[in-house]
């Protein structure tokens, strides 16, 4: 019997671990050729589609109006997490969310993937230049928390750990 309740379990973790971090709702109404180097360089022609975009947190500011989140683009996976690498970025992106979002939960580098209407675009400023932002009014905005060793860890064979403080 406890060997049924452990492979339960594990399949049961193994199933949330694959879980998508946008809604169903969201997945369905989103335009999936989107996003693309096209997107980027004109937003106001994507006006009002459903995009999933994510990437990493470079600012967070709050307004009256709600909480603009300003984010380098990264691909996302399979199941809508952003890739842990600059490299790959088609640019930047505003999301919007028409709600107080606190700046010192979405700080500078965390990873986050937002569903959400394109409002067309933004102009701003990185350094001294100026920049088109696409602008996407949020739906739904999921914070990652920060990747780190797994205090859970499955295989089979020899391990040898070494570790230590220096």
């Amino acid at each position: 019997m406890r060997i049924m309740q452990g492979i339960a379990l594990f399949v049961l973790l193994a199933i949330s671990g694959c879980a998508h971090v946008i809604s169903p709702d969201s997945r369905d109404a989103a335009d999936r050729s989107l996003p693309s180097r096209a997107f980027f360089a004109d937003p106001d022609a994507y006006r009002g589609k459903v995009v999933i975009l994510g990437g990493t947190v470079i600012t967070t500011t709050t307004t009256k109006e709600g909480t603009f989140i300003e984010v380098l683009e990264q691909p996302l996976d399979s199941r809508e997490r952003p890739g842990n690498g600059r490299d790959a970025s088609l640019g930047r992106f505003i999301a919007f969310y028409p709600a107080y979002l606190d700046p010192a939960v979405y700080t500078q580098g965390k990873l986050v993937t937002v569903a959400g209407e394109v409002m067309g675009s933004k102009t701003g400023l990185i350094g001294e230049m100026e920049y088109r932002y696409p602008l996407v009014r949020s739906r739904e905005i999921h914070l990652f928390r920060p990747s780190g060793p797994s205090p859970v860890h499955l295989g089979i064979g020899i391990g040898i750990g070494i570790g230590g403080s220096f």
